[in-house]
């Protein structure tokens, strides 16, 4: 399944205040949802009363739904102010915006509520992960095939499956759900002692899950309904993962503040290492965009780019050094043209993709924007992100201690640029620095683009009251700033109109880029986890790929398809540098920031 796929919504027929399925002809749930919740899955198996050693909770649910389970879930374990849930859901027919609006009004009152609603899950196919109240909830959402889902989990989950909430439609009528081959997984997923739940109480279904290893009883409670079941898996087999109680990081910019953050909500100190201190380098920049250029093939790349936008979106949302604007991405000539218009039809639903972005015609361009060019992709909802303080707020937490000295060579997470070469051999990482600057310039007085636009692409133009970010180059060899400076104003004089040009000050700094373009994330050593290479999209890569090492640290299925993680995966360039050797990248010489 093609993760960029935008999938059919759910068809939702109203009745008595009951959710319908036509096409299952079975109900979400009774009237009272929220009775249903604790009768079938939360009572039965007692979560908050066992006896364990760990502070995590797993749980599996298949047939999302509306997440109600979820939310109700969420409010019951954070009752405890010791417990963190992850919690995995699998959906192949995600609710639609219209009924959303319902379910809304119906549970307005639970604890996640609006935080839910406003993290912006699309309809795509594929993973998505959203994490709520610094850390102590974390949404793995699936919307695809349950085996697939179910497949994934097996391969990247480590940590123990607490539960399972099996709360499809019945077997008889959605029996895809109720396959030999899905207990099949859930039975490789499981361990001593994980819990089962379902609303139906099929024969099929509790032999299946007898066959599976579990222990299966019947429950009468419903008045409208007169059995569910719930079991524990009864096989011995122990599914375990450690976590230290202590964690070092090399690198204080955006990638390793961001991964800091992440580990010491889960109450995790920190030691937080690097000899010029936070955000001193590429991460000094003051004003930054939080895009990347999303792209509509299907690749593992693709698929990165685009959960890394949905989540750090809602990541950066949260700190208060960004602010919202509209932006616009033109195409100036056919090949851009196609290029968006690719990417356009990738996410070609705009309510499926929860107004991640949507294509404008050239006479439209020109009439909202005021700019001439054969079309464009419109996003809006960019942030406009201060990268310096936004490492400043990440690092600013009681667990995180900041050490101005070179991390030790044993460190957990590398996340520190082109000197991450210094923890692996050097033709083991093919990365290398770019040099590139940005110039702030004095309020153009004939530009045609409309105010307060965001323009990315080709461009780099940022407008505010006192000045212009305008960038950026991509400098293979250091220019002279004043080269660069007429290049970046050349690039943007579609933007900028006529009038002169006045210099405010300009940034310059060196990205670290790989060989592909593409960043460099995930384990390339026992126990040492990378996440580097983020190049010009390190806004939203960055806190993305934190959220990936940092899973996979935990040994929490990581959000995203297998093709999107080993398109980033650090060892991808052994196998390439046995056919063609090693690709070098960059310069010969480091040049200092320059405001």
């Amino acid at each position: 399944m093609s993760t960029d796929k935008v999938l059919e919504a759910a068809e939702i027929e109203w009745i008595d205040q009951r959710p319908y399925s036509p096409l299952y002809g079975d109900i979400y749930y009774d009237g009272n949802g929220v009775k249903e919740f604790y009768s079938v899955h939360w009572n039965p198996i007692c979560l908050k009363k066992n006896s364990r050693t760990s502070s995590h909770f797993t749980i599996v649910e298949l047939g999302f739904g509306s997440g109600l389970n979820f939310l109700l879930t969420a409010q019951e374990i954070t009752k405890n102010p010791d417990l963190h849930l992850h919690y995995i859901g699998i959906e192949s027919r995600p609710i639609s915006d219209k009924d959303w609006s319902i379910f809304d009004a119906q549970r307005h009152n639970l604890k996640y509520s609006n935080e839910f609603r406003a993290s912006n899950i699309p309809r795509l196919g594929g993973w998505h992960r959203r994490i709520f109240d610094a850390g102590r909830v974390r949404l793995s959402l699936f919307h695809g095939d349950v085996t697939e889902g179910l497949a994934d989990i097996n391969l990247n989950q480590h940590a123990r499956i607490d539960a399972w909430f099996l709360d499809g439609f019945a077997p008889s009528k959605n029996p895809e759900m109720w396959s030999e081959s899905v207990f099949d997984l859930i039975s490789q997923n499981s361990s001593t002692g994980t819990t089962v739940t379902s609303f139906t109480s099929a024969g099929s279904v509790r032999k299946k899950l007898e066959v599976a290893g579990f222990s299966i009883k019947k429950i009468q409670h419903l008045n409208y309904k007169r059995h569910s079941i719930s079991g524990a898996y009864s096989k011995k087999k122990q599914i375990s993962h450690q976590t230290p109680r202590e964690v070092s990081i090399a690198g204080a910019g955006i990638a390793g503040c961001s991964i800091a953050r992440l580990v010491a909500e889960q109450n995790i100190s920190v030691k937080l290492f690097d000899p010029s201190g936070i955000a001193t380098k590429a991460s000094r920049a003051k004003t930054a965009i939080g895009h990347v250029r999303l792209l509509g093939d299907g690749s593992g790349s693709a698929d990165f780019r685009s959960r890394a936008l949905y989540f750090s979106q809602q990541f950066l949302k949260n700190l208060s050094c960004s602010e919202t604007r509209e932006a616009i991405q033109p195409a100036f000539n056919e090949k851009e043209l196609n290029r968006i218009l690719l990417v356009a039809s990738a996410y070609h639903d705009i309510k499926a993709s929860r107004n991640l972005l949507h294509f404008l015609d050239n006479k439209t361009t020109k009439k909202e924007f005021g700019i001439e060019c054969l079309g464009a992709l419109y996003f809006p909802d960019t942030h406009l992100v201060n990268i310096a303080e936004s490492c400043r707020l990440l690092a600013d937490h009681p667990g995180i201690e900041v050490i101005k000295r070179e991390a030790p060579k044993e460190v957990d997470f590398v996340a520190c640029a082109s000197a991450s070469k210094r923890f692996t051999s050097t033709e083991e990482l093919e990365i290398g620095e770019i040099a590139g600057q940005l110039d702030f310039i004095g309020i153009p007085n004939s530009s045609p683009l409309k105010k307060d636009t965001v323009v990315h692409g080709s461009g780099y133009v940022i407008q505010s009251n006192t000045e212009w970010v305008i960038g950026s180059t991509y400098e293979q060899r250091p220019w002279s700033p004043a080269a660069a400076s007429e290049f970046n104003i050349e690039k943007n004089r579609e933007f900028l109109g006529n009038s002169p040009i006045y210099s405010r000050g300009k940034f310059r700094a060196h990205r670290c880029v790989s060989s592909d373009r593409d960043p460099v994330i995930g384990e390339l050593k026992k126990g040492q986890y990378f996440s580097t290479a983020h190049g010009s999209m390190g806004t939203i890569s960055s806190p993305f790929a934190a959220e990936l090492v940092v899973s996979q640290f935990l040994g929490l299925l990581p959000p995203l398809s297998k093709s999107g993680l080993a398109t980033v995966a650090p060892d991808r360039f052994r196998n390439r540098q046995k056919k063609r050797g090693v690709k070098r990248i960059g310069r010969s010489s480091y040049t200092e920031v320059i405001l």
